[in-house]
């Protein structure tokens, strides 16, 4: 499974210090950065659109150890972060973020879910993997981000009552 990086800032940082236009604008604004822990520096920032890489030399005065602190920070406005599409997507399509660089977010991070082999594995932990995988499916182009994570709850619900239903049939 491979989740989308995408770059994003607050609308009241976007007011007050405008959006960049190109990847190398990046460089002149105040961004959030996650620490890496095998390095104690912040991960690189790199731009992706098609087969062109673009990175990015990065600086702000904040840098995190975790993603929950990461949200945050960009939420309250203190700077440009690049966060996964699977945190950001219902915060942007409902307006209190707004994606930076749109046409430069093919960068992918790949996501792991470590578990017992298939043939151990219960229908509780495959429900779970089924669900994650909706998430991180592209959204809609109608544009609704968050309808993907509404129908998974919904046809979840659905299967688990069908599920109590037949453990109660006679």
């Amino acid at each position: 499974m491979r989740t989308r990086v995408i770059t994003c800032a607050s609308p009241a940082y976007v007011a007050r210090h405008g959006l960049p236009r190109h990847p190398s604008d990046i460089e002149k604004h105040r961004c959030v950065l996650m620490r890496d822990p095998s390095t104690g520096s912040h991960f690189g920032w790199e731009f992706v659109r098609g087969k062109k890489t673009v990175p990015v030399d990065v600086s702000g005065q904040l840098m995190v150890n975790g993603s929950g602190p990461l949200l945050a920070a960009c939420l309250g406005g203190l700077g440009i972060a690049q966060l996964i599409e699977l945190y950001a997507r219902d915060l942007v399509a409902d307006g209190r973020l707004v994606q930076v660089l749109p046409e430069w977010a093919e960068e992918t991070y790949p996501l792991y879910a470590y578990h017992h082999s298939a043939q151990l594995m219960s229908a509780r932990v495959r429900a779970f993997l089924d669900f994650v995988v909706t998430l991180t499916r592209e959204p809609s182009s109608t544009g609704a981000l968050a309808s993907k994570t509404d129908q998974a709850h919904r046809s979840g619900d659905r299967a688990s009552g069908e599920r109590r239903a037949r453990r109660n049939e006679p």
